[in-house]
């Protein structure tokens, strides 16, 4: 499930974004009518009586019917998100992206020749992180607790990636807590607690980066917090000992209860946070999965000016196109 639906809405080839790359290449080339060009990055459109006719590289000119661009996002080029992306710029060195370095915003450039208007400004799939890993987990296991800086639990520590990012968005930083059980159980060969089926992965091998030795060189890296009891941990993470220590309490009623009264965690997930030393690490939005920000399109998909008119002969799709996704990730 890619959100918090009651039904499977994911469709996931086999061998997943390379099976439907597979798929294009293979149709492109029984046709006689494509033509492909590798290793050439457009960087300027033709135009002719106030429409686009056609692309340029340079001097190497190639002229169409019609233009769509779709170029992808903006998040390889950090250079641009200061002005497109603000918010990621407060993960500091926990910021990284996920996707391809292709994705540089060749639309901005391309769409500002013509006049086209730019719409989702700061928008974006930013996913929370620890900042000791860099391999892409989406999920957090479910065994994990977080608390703001009051130390109050604000979420079902194993709901989507999309809840979690509101979450963090109000009420963050959250910080997860975990103690030494916990931590012993999370051993490599285990497959991780996740609420979710990610679509296309069954029988692989996922691995986690909560897990025990993980955990112990991030601590040796002073990334995530060591302490003999939750005031201390606390009171080294910056959160309110005595709210923390009654929201553990409160949870470890619930787990012993088999049941989270607060935010309706599935019971399996119930474990309780008693045994010392504790652990602790904030949570940073960091993770950038994609980027909402681009050319201003119409329900046809033809890009639109300033002014809210149509550009003739341009049209734009996918990630360089901005405000599809509205304000919220699905």
């Amino acid at each position: 499930f890619c959100a918090e639906e009651r039904a499977p809405r994911s469709h996931v080839p086999k061998m997943m974004g390379f099976g439907v790359i597979d798929v294009l290449q293979s149709r492109v080339r029984e046709r006689d009518n494509i033509e492909v060009a590798l290793g050439r990055r457009v960087n300027r459109l033709l135009t002719k009586d106030g429409r686009v006719t056609g692309v340029a590289v340079d001097d190497d000119e190639l002229t169409a019917g019609a233009v769509v661009i779709a170029t992808g996002g903006f998040g390889a080029n950090r250079s641009l998100w200061p002005e497109h992306l603000p918010s990621i710029a407060a993960a500091g060195s926990a910021a990284w992206y996920i996707g391809t370095d292709g994705a540089q915003g060749d639309a901005f450039a391309l769409g500002a020749q013509v006049g086209a208007a730019v719409v989702g400004h700061d928008r974006s799939l930013i996913l929370p992180t620890p900042d000791f890993f860099s391999n892409l987990e989406v999920y957090f296991p479910g065994w994990l607790v977080m608390v703001n800086r009051a130390g109050r639990r604000c979420v079902d520590e194993s709901t989507s990636y999309a809840v979690m990012q509101l979450a963090n968005e109000q009420h963050g930083p959250l910080f997860v807590i975990l103690d030494a059980a916990a931590k012993r159980a999370a051993q490599p060969n285990l497959p991780p607690q996740y609420k979710q089926t990610i679509p296309g992965t069954e029988g692989l091998a996922l691995p986690s980066n909560w897990t025990d030795a993980a955990i112990d060189d991030a601590v040796a890296k002073g990334k995530v917090k060591k302490a003999a009891s939750l005031s201390e941990l606390g009171r080294v993470l910056g959160i309110d000992p005595a709210g923390l220590a009654a929201s553990l309490a409160r949870y470890n009623d619930s787990s012993a209860a088999g049941s989270d009264p607060d935010y309706f965690k599935d019971p399996k997930f119930l474990q309780p946070v008693a045994t010392p030393p504790f652990y602790g690490a904030e949570l940073r939005m960091g993770i950038l999965c994609l980027t909402s920000k681009g050319l201003r399109i119409d329900a046809g998909a033809r890009v639109l000016d300033r002014s809210g008119g149509p550009i003739d002969g341009l049209y734009a799709s996918g990630e360089c196109t901005g405000g599809v996704l509205g304000e919220v990730y699905l």
